[in-house]
């Protein structure tokens, strides 16, 4: 399923994404339990997404894409962590050899813009922001101390943003977090796709285009 979390006539909804409309699934219950927004659902697992699905089959989008606001996926996500260094393809890794840890950091909400909104350049006219597509990846039940062969079992989904970074700030200081996260200099969604609809990550192609013309182009390596 394509989830999707918008905004529909002053109120706040989450619904799947079914023949160019939706199916509006605000306040879906399963087992007693109400959902209230899609983090939740993610939260309650494989059965309740299972629920979820049989319901969008048997039912017909009362919603079109052009009646909502999209919000943020996940709009109250509890944590957002970036892993850098990790693409086995990228050129930094190729030309320097994958290190043994990623870089890992954290991302704020209001980093973030949803998708249709804009991208914050900032005030400094020296700004430089780029881009960077990335694949996120969601992640549905709680757990610790996971094992690797367990790992996959707690993804709920993907969903794909554009990682922006304001480069003029990488050497002011010794941390990522200023280059990251200034106020919506990055954007993501529209919508997240529940893992079940992807056999294997790893094949995945991400392509970045700036203007319509191809800037990124993730090749499996």
């Amino acid at each position: 399923m394509k989830l999707v979390s918008f905004y529909h006539d002053g109120r706040e909804g989450y619904g799947a994404v079914k023949d160019d409309g939706i199916v509006d699934l605000s306040g879906a219950m399963y087992q007693e339990t109400h959902f209230a927004n899609l983090k939740s659902v993610f939260a309650a697992g494989g059965g309740a997404l299972t629920s979820l699905e049989a319901t969008v089959d048997a039912a017909t989008p009362t919603l079109g894409m052009s009646d909502v606001t999209i919000r943020m996926p996940i709009h109250n996500p509890s944590k957002i962590f970036c892993v850098g260094r990790n693409y086995y393809a990228y050129h930094e890794v190729l030309e320097d050899g994958r290190p043994e840890w990623p870089s890992i950091f954290p991302r704020f909400r209001d980093s973030f813009s949803a998708h249709d909104e804009a991208i914050i350049r900032g005030s400094d006219d020296g700004d430089e922001l780029d881009y960077e597509g990335e694949l996120v990846v969601v992640i549905g039940k709680q757990g610790r101390h996971i094992e690797e062969a367990d790992s996959m079992s707690y993804v709920g989904g993907y969903t794909i943003a554009n990682e922006g970074s304001v480069r003029n700030w990488i050497g002011r200081g010794t941390q990522n977090c200023p280059v990251k996260n200034q106020w919506r200099s990055g954007s993501m969604g529209p919508w997240v796709v529940t893992a079940d609809e992807i056999n294997d990550p790893m094949k995945l192609q991400i392509v970045t285009k700036v203007n319509g013309e191809e800037r990124q182009k993730a090749v499996p390596i």
